[in-house]
């Protein structure tokens, strides 16, 4: 049953204001149309005249050609001059009366088609003003029926609760006797069975035994037989008091939604019904536009994220001489240490076109998939969103650090609202410039966009502006022991973010709150790191720093959350604690598209690389896997955090690079096998996490197979079937 649905009155109401709310937009969207196809029809009025004009002129040079071509022959041959001239001028004054009459009649007709487009869209306008104030009305009077209901509801309430108490006394006897009767008839029939077979042998355990037996064996005599002739009579007996028990229960059921029902309520939420809607949901969402096209600006940049995810890989590992790197085991001179300097060039090199500018990159490929949706040319909306990038940025003349993974979050606001609003302009016919025939045709479609074009910039200077002179009147920040500024966009959202969470990032609270804001900001696609690592990375290390002289004193460390303690305890694998999510995608997982992305993000994972995996599978604003990716790392940190605290693993006292794989960087921090044993355990817990978002993940998919190939009945169909049921209603 629906909200309401047990009173009809207030039930219709807000079935009829539902309905109003989805026509209303429709009726939007209608307007919308209607608005620019009465422009469009206005502008042809304007031009009946010209077209005509020049349609007419046109014939008039092909009749003055004829003519001329006549008197001409006439030199030559006897012709009769006067009727030439008569025939030409009557046959202007046709033309002249043809074409005054067509235009006429074409001018009237726009008229008439003008005049029936403004009665359209004023019939749409006073159904919509009809429809809202029918809702207000509608809500009024479901408020004020709900207040006069009240005392009835009420006393009604008080009786069905009555009544529940007299059903469950009611039913707890009933099944009370259920169940004494079927123990009695089945003690009965075991009875009988041992007389009938001179038998001693525990029955009861035999059968019990039997019932837990998946696979029933193979009969070695008669008893064998007759014990399973036994087991099916029980079971018969069993199953029919297990049908009136469950009957029993069925009554309090029933009278628990009498009262729900009663307040108004809806039919309470199942497991199966919060799957559904968290599927539909989901569903929806993702291929909502905005999600849709932020996706695939994602994986338009994939080959970029991977070729620049290896190139580090290769500087910090493969060429590496510090701490974790290959070359760590050689004793290298100064010079063998500048030959790979040299060769890491190479690696920065590569790393500067792809990481340096992804943020950039990201703005425009963004606003190419999200331009579709807008019916406007994909590069002309990739155009807008990186010069409305560059706008908003104007910091970047002395940093180019906006461009880069930091300025993520910037580069998906400017892009979606550059795209809606250069997607809005672009449509109203108003704006466009238009051009004579004679125009080329790409000269006349960058005229069409030109002031589209201009408002775009305009309104993002003025943002710009007025973020710069904001941050001018604020001046300096205090974030710590720094002090700041900000004079664009990255940067008033970098500082709205450090600024409250500066004296938020120590003891067991801090960590909890700082891990999931972490965790919150990626998957929003804001890079935390960026972020929150001015903050963090000098408190961090500090804490480490005393750790190391604690335990060089003899005495005993106090700093739990230090910067290898959260890398190597917390963000296994990378942010979110992928390696466990890669590792349950490959064990557990049946969606192709994760399975692949699980298998080529595997080694990067393992060196804590996972921007491929972020925006690759993806996690960032994936709906599906935010709540494991929120808590799978919070529930880790407080796993190995009281794990520290208890004794059980020393504290982190060893800076170990953030490359290093999961579990051997457990325990280089700790320098204890320990510290190993609580990362694999925390690496299990990340697993646990995103279990079942998988699995469910499985099920989602699978639906959408199913709907996308499920063919939906037609009408026709539909009005068959029913007249088919009723004939054969009538006939039985």
């Amino acid at each position: 049953m629906q909200k309401y649905e047990k009173y009809p009155e207030i039930f219709e109401a807000t079935k009829i204001i539902k309905e109003n709310k989805v026509k209303l937009k429709n009726n939007k969207k209608e307007l919308f149309e209607l608005s620019n196809q009465l422009h469009q029809k206005k502008q042809k009025l304007k031009l009946v005249s010209s077209t005509f004009n020049k349609i007419k002129k046109e014939k008039q040079k092909d009749i003055k050609a004829n003519f001329d071509l006549s008197l001409s022959i006439a030199k030559y041959q006897k012709t009769d001059i006067n009727k030439l001239y008569d025939d030409y001028e009557k046959e202007i004054e046709n033309l002249d009366t043809e074409y005054e009459t067509k235009k006429i009649n074409r001018i009237e007709k726009n008229k008439l088609d003008i005049e029936e487009t403004k009665s359209k869209i004023s019939s749409i306008k006073s159904q919509k003003i009809s429809m809202k104030s029918k809702n207000k009305e509608l809500k009024t009077k479901i408020k004020r029926d709900w207040i006069d209901k009240k005392a009835l509801i009420k006393e009604e309430h008080l009786k069905l609760i009555e009544q529940l108490k007299t059903i469950k006394s009611e039913v707890s006897a009933n099944i009370y006797e259920y169940r004494k009767k079927y123990k009695a008839e089945s003690n009965d029939l075991m009875e009988k069975w041992k007389k009938d077979n001179n038998s001693l042998a525990n029955i009861d355990y035999i059968l019990k035994r039997q019932r837990k037996v998946r696979r029933i064996k193979r009969f070695q005599n008669e008893l064998d037989q007759t014990i399973y002739d036994l087991s099916l009579k029980i079971n018969e007996i069993r199953i029919s008091y297990e049908n009136q028990i469950r009957e029993e229960k069925l009554k309090i059921k029933n009278q628990k939604l009498l009262i729900r029902y009663n307040a108004g309520k809806a039919d309470r939420l199942t497991i199966k019904m919060t799957v559904d809607k968290v599927t539909n949901a989901s569903g929806k969402l993702s291929n909502w536009k905005f999600m849709v096209a932020l996706k695939n600006g994602f994986f338009s940049l994939m080959p970029l994220v991977i070729v620049g995810a290896v190139f580090i890989l290769i500087n910090n590992i493969v060429l590496g001489a510090a701490n974790g790197g290959f070359f760590n085991f050689f004793y290298l001179t100064a010079d063998e240490l500048a030959i790979l300097d040299k060769f890491k060039t190479v690696g920065s090199y590569i790393w500067n076109g792809t990481y340096a500018f992804f943020g950039f990159l990201l703005a425009g490929a963004i606003a190419y998939h999200l331009a579709p949706y807008y019916k406007v040319n994909q590069w002309s909306a990739a155009i807008v969103a990186f010069v409305a990038f560059l706008i908003m940025s104007p910091s970047f003349w002395t940093s180019i650090g906006v461009f880069g993974t930091s300025g993520m979050f910037t580069a998906m606001i400017i892009s979606i609202l550059s795209t809606v609003l250069f997607g809005r302009l672009s449509q109203n016919e108003k704006l466009k410039i238009r051009m004579p025939e004679s125009v080329p045709d790409g000269v006349s479609k960058s005229f069409n966009i030109l002031i589209p074009y201009a408002i775009s910039a305009i309104f993002f200077g003025m943002i710009a502006f007025a973020i710069t002179w904001i941050g001018q009147i604020v001046g300096e920040i205090s974030i710590g022991a720094e002090t700041v500024t900000f004079i664009d966009l990255n940067g008033l959202i970098t500082v709205a973010i450090q600024k409250p969470m500066v004296n938020a990032v120590s003891g067991f609270g801090g960590m909890i709150a700082i891990v999931l804001l972490w965790q919150v900001l990626w998957f929003m696609g804001i890079h935390a790191s960026g972020v929150l690592s001015p903050i963090l990375e000098p408190i961090q290390l500090d804490g480490l720093t005393q750790n190391q002289q604690a335990l060089a004193e003899g005495l005993d460390p106090e700093y739990v959350f230090t910067n290898p303690f959260m890398n190597n305890f917390i963000f296994m694998g990378g942010t979110g604690g992928t390696i466990g999510l890669i590792l349950v995608i490959l064990m557990f997982s049946k969606r192709g598209d994760y399975r692949s992305m699980a298998k080529v993000t595997l080694i990067p994972a393992i060196f804590c690389i996972n921007e491929p995996l972020l925006f690759g599978l993806p996690l960032v604003l994936n709906p599906i896997l935010f709540v494991p990716f929120v808590i799978g790392p919070l529930l880790a940190g407080a796993f190995a955090y009281f794990a520290t605290t208890a004794g059980i693993i020393p504290y982190s006292s060893v800076m170990v690079p953030w490359t290093t794989p999961p579990i051997l960087g457990g325990i280089l921090t700790t320098k204890s096998f320990m510290g190993g044993i609580v990362a694999a355990i925390n690496l299990v817990i990340l697993m646990g996490s995103y279990t079942p978002f998988i699995l469910l993940a499985n099920k989602i998919e699978q639906r959408e197979l199913l709907s996308k190939f499920t063919k939906k009945p037609k009408l026709e169909d539909i009005n068959i079937l029913e007249k088919q049921n009723k004939l054969n209603h009538l006939n039985s």
